[in-house]
């Protein structure tokens, strides 16, 4: 007899059906699982004093967030053992935003606003038609799918397509674009209204506003771009750009805040006019700790239409009306077709206290060192980004993205840089993050609380509704 083996006896590794039940070691023979989430390391064996597992493939057996199946959050970490880091697709999302048709387009636009979170659409439909254009106004602590047909919404009047830009002011306070007036072929004014938050019923966005700037019908293209405190009296400025205003040089606008009342381009503190018969078309205005950038793409060296494209550069902000060529430097593409300025930011890229100059063409990013004067080209930057065509700065975080194939990447500089991030080099090998999904994803981002928000605009051709998509952010 073996005082071990009986009914009330606890199985050990011994080989024996200690508790009498027709199976011998039965429960332990697994893998080792130290942090019990149900995967284990190591051989196969039989363990009886520490927990074990049956499926193995745990990458990390020290940390329960980490296991194969596990779902991935933006957190640094590789949660489900597949060996790459933050690879989420929209299927990962917590919080999925979207319409029921596809008339408005949702995920255009994306911006948080204090503890609400704004998405705008507005379609392109074939011949050049518009919808109005809708900014809906949700809560971004919402969880699973969430329909927009019953959040609140503001409207545009007539052909003005308010989803397409939004910048935060302030907490409790957003400015809306509303002005894409040339390419639907009307004549009404562009306009761009600040509204106060919270929104609590549904409305005509002009109806809504505490303050409206009024642009020049027929081909302005009216678009906020950044809320900022330039002047540094404690409140936001507001950022904008007119570019068809006037004759296809374009414009970059700075009204100081606070805004109330109504106000045309005159009213501005600040205007950067484009160079005069250039079609420099200026679209971008960004301002920072380093001074202002000011950026038009459609920007010739011999004349209009050459699409060398041009980035401007202030290191101190002007007031008045400036010239465009009265900046410091001028960054111009080297031939036609570079289109530099399609995006703009000033950035800490090697992390060394000193923001660069990202400058963006429809393919690349380059960047530039601090301290540079006069004229230069793409050929004169210190790095490139290669196959990223937007970037977008949210809470110091840099989110690089190629619309065409649908992926979004972040950026995190290292506190020691290693050596190719100088050069060309392709930016999936220095990512802390990547997202694939369907072409236009990424187009538009924002951050909340725990929450990272990526837009994915619907098509009203194909039929497709927008998304806005939720991810867990843990960065």
């Amino acid at each position: 007899a073996d005082a071990l083996v009986n009914p009330a006896a606890l199985e050990v590794c011994d080989g024996l059906d200690n508790d009498c039940d027709g199976e011998a070691d039965e429960g332990l023979v697994g893998y080792l699982d130290q942090d019990g989430d149900g995967f284990g390391v190591g051989d196969e064996q039989c363990i009886d004093d520490a927990p074990v597992a049956t499926v193995d493939g745990d990458c990390d057996d020290a940390d329960p967030a980490m296991h194969p199946y596990n779902p991935e959050v933006f957190d640094g970490l590789d949660n489900d053992c597949d060996e790459a880091v933050d690879e989420l697709r929209v299927w990962d999302a917590t919080t999925v935003w979207t319409e029921d048709a596809t008339e408005y387009c949702a995920g255009e636009m994306v911006t948080a606003v204090g503890e609400t979170l704004v998405i705008g659409g507005f379609c392109a439909e074939l011949g050049w038609t518009y919808s109005p254009g809708r900014a809906w106004f949700v809560d971004p602590s919402a969880t699973g799918e969430q329909p927009l047909d019953d959040a609140v919404y503001l409207y545009g009047g007539g052909n003005e397509a308010v989803g397409k830009g939004s910048v935060a002011l302030s907490d409790s306070q957003v400015a809306l674009s509303a002005g894409l007036s040339w390419w639907v072929g009307q004549t009404q004014d562009p306009h761009i209204y600040v509204i106060d938050l919270p929104v609590t019923q549904t409305g005509q966005a002009s109806d809504a506003a505490v303050a409206t700037i009024t642009g020049v019908s027929g081909n302005d293209l009216l678009v906020v771009t950044q809320g900022y405190d330039v002047d540094a009296d404690g409140d936001a400025d507001l950022l904008a750009t007119a570019r068809g205003y006037p004759d296809w040089d374009g414009s970059a606008f700075v009204f100081n805040g606070p805004l109330s009342g109504n106000h045309g381009y005159n009213d501005a503190d600040l205007r950067v006019a484009g160079e005069n018969g250039s079609c420099e078309e200026i679209v971008h205005l960004h301002a920072g700790e380093e001074g202002l950038l000011v950026s038009g793409y459609g920007y010739g060296s011999s004349g209009c239409w050459g699409y060398h494209g041009a980035v401007r550069y202030f290191a101190d902000v002007p007031t008045g009306t400036v010239q465009s060529t009265d900046a410091d430097l001028s960054i111009v593409g080297s031939e036609s077709q570079v289109r530099i300025g399609a995006s703009v930011a000033f950035y800490d890229w090697d992390g060394d206290g000193t923001e660069e100059i990202l400058a963006g063409t429809y393919e690349d990013i380059y960047l530039f060192e601090a301290g540079l004067s006069g004229t230069v080209s793409e050929e004169d930057a210190t790095w490139v980004i290669q196959g990223v065509n937007t970037l977008t700065l949210e809470d110091g975080h840099l989110f690089l993205g190629n619309t065409r194939k649908g992926e979004l990447l972040l950026y995190s500089v290292p506190e020691d840089p290693p050596a190719y991030y100088t050069g060309w080099y392709l930016p999936q090998e220095v990512a802390a993050l990547h997202l694939v999904e369907e072409p236009w994803f990424g187009d538009s981002i924002a951050l909340t609380d725990g929450m990272l928000w990526v837009g994915s605009p619907g098509n009203t051709d194909k039929q497709q509704p927008g998304f806005v998509y939720g991810f867990p952010w843990g960065f």
